[in-house]
């Protein structure tokens, strides 16, 4: 997170990804970098052991949402789903 804060404080969109197994600690961390409401993508938990195509698979949910994210200053950025990848906003996944 802390890579998307200096590059989003230099003026590059940037979105980071993480898994649901990690929404909270990357919620609080936007919030303690002082980064409230820059986006960040979120795929299924586990993703360690994954194949290349599961991966993909995975990661291809998000693309678009990731792209639009990173084009589009007033992107609204999806909560997140417990089963489905998504793109999230760190103010709307705390829990």
């Amino acid at each position: 997170m802390q890579d998307v804060g200096y590059w989003e404080k230099h003026g590059v969109q940037s979105v980071a990804i993480t898994t649901t197994a990690f929404l909270r600690q990357a919620s609080q961390q936007l919030i303690d970098l002082g980064l409230n409401g820059v986006c960040y993508g979120c795929v299924p938990h586990p993703v360690q052991g994954l194949s290349s195509s599961e991966l993909a698979e995975r990661f291809n949910n998000i693309y678009p949402d990731l792209l639009r994210a990173l084009q589009d200053d007033a992107y609204e950025c999806p909560s997140p789903g417990p089963e489905t990848a998504t793109t999230v906003a760190a103010t709307e996944c705390g829990s």
